[in-house]
């Protein structure tokens, strides 16, 4: 386009160079807007926003519910770690801490919680084991084996509340004493092999739990009567009887050699061993029989009852083995005298009233021990006993006594 030819004012030709250079350059800028804008600016810029705010929205929405499924599962992620905490810590206590806890012991041995459950068991076994040897000791009175019969049921019961029921003192003390004479029996260098229990257990129960031996008949007797007795009466004309008489006893007696007595003697230690497995199998099934009418399953098994007897034995024969050693049978005189020990006392007592505050009672025992201290004192330097007694003793009697 060609500007105007005449401007004939500064003011005019400062704006007729300004509408030259708009006209000169607007088109070019309106054609690049041509071909730069959409075909519709309003309707794809509004799509387009409505696009990305939707898509802001759902992100939101998503993160959100991340943070909240994080929250969940944080939340039950500690639940579960503070509930498998409080069960490892129960059973930690359960079955470490507490088995772990000492009941008793005797020099360097202990026995926690653990091995006096398991003595306690050992102590039901035995108590079940008496009861069946008391019964086939007294079979014949029923008055008194009646009074041992029937007694397992509640014995099982008591097995089965041993981690529930407080420590019994009986059974610590014979473990205190089996203790102390195992103890003091390798001082002494007295050992007692297996073989040697298993004997003394078959020895001493084998005639209650075991089949009685079956003995064939091998004795003959041969009795064979030979007595020939003729009587001749003679009868004289005197009427007179005179009997004579002709006796001949020739009885024969023959006895086969197999008819001698013989004793049992002590099982070997292979048999005695044998003999042991019959008895623990036999003292099970009379327990299981007593259980039946009950419907209680066993709490004591076969090796409670070998262990238990075991250890009973065992003991039994340290008994008699350290008997043997410091009593010798050649060397001992039992005397029938008893041995007496003569005391002397001056008795001097603490007065005291009733209602008696702790610092009187101190006061009136400080009193007492002062004069105690100057009787000893004036008995020491050669006083006689009988008149210090007779003037200072509190004691009704204030003589002398003899302990027996």
């Amino acid at each position: 386009m060609v500007a105007p030819a005449a401007v004939h004012s500064v003011h005019g030709i400062r704006v007729t160079a300004i509408f030259y250079a708009i006209m000169t350059e607007t088109p070019k800028k309106s054609q690049e807007g041509r071909e730069a804008a959409p075909k519709n600016p309003a309707r794809t810029g509004g799509a387009a926003s409505a696009a990305v705010t939707a898509e802001r929205r759902r992100s939101k929405r998503r993160l959100a519910e991340d943070q909240r499924q994080r929250r969940v599962w944080a939340l039950l992620g500690g639940t579960l770690g503070a509930v498998i905490l409080v069960l490892l810590a129960g059973l930690i206590y359960d079955q470490v801490w507490v088995p772990s806890r000492p009941v008793a012991s005797v020099g360097s041995t202990t026995l926690n919680t653990r091995d006096y459950r398991q003595e306690q068991r050992h102590a039901f076994a035995r108590q079940v084991a008496q009861n069946f040897q008391l019964l086939g000791l007294f079979a014949g009175n029923a008055q008194i084996s009646g009074q041992f019969a029937g007694q397992s049921p509640g014995i099982n019961q008591q097995v089965r509340a041993i981690g529930d029921a407080p420590v019994n003192e009986e059974t610590v003390n014979q473990w205190i004493e089996r203790e102390l004479k195992t103890q003091g029996a390798n001082a002494e260098g007295i050992t007692v092999t297996q073989d040697e229990i298993n004997q003394e257990l078959v020895g001493d129960l084998g005639q209650i739990f075991l089949p009685p031996p079956v003995i064939a008949p091998t004795a003959t007797t041969t009795l064979t009567p030979t007595t020939e007795a003729t009587l001749e009466p003679t009868l004289a004309a005197t009427a007179a009887v005179i009997p004579t008489a002709e006796l001949t006893p020739t009885p024969e007696v023959t006895t086969t050699p197999e008819a001698t007595a013989t004793l049992q003697p002590t099982p070997g230690p292979t048999e005695a061993a044998d003999q042991v497995g019959q008895i623990i199998d036999e003292l099970f099934r009379r327990y299981e029989i007593e259980l039946a009418p009950s419907r209680a399953d066993p709490e004591l098994s076969k090796d409670d009852f070998r262990n238990a007897l075991s250890a009973q034995y065992r003991e039994q024969a340290i008994t008699r083995k350290v008997q043997e050693k410091l009593v010798p049978d050649a060397g001992f005189t039992p005397s029938t005298e008893p041995e007496r020990v003569s005391a002397r006392q001056v008795l001097i007592a603490v007065a005291l009233s009733e209602g008696a505050s702790q610092e009187e009672s101190d006061a009136s025992f400080n009193e007492a021990l002062l004069q105690a201290q100057a009787v000893a004192e004036e008995l020491r330097g050669g006083a006689d006993f009988a008149a210090v007694a007779a003037a200072e003793s509190d004691d009704a009697a204030r003589r002398t006594m003899v302990v027996s």
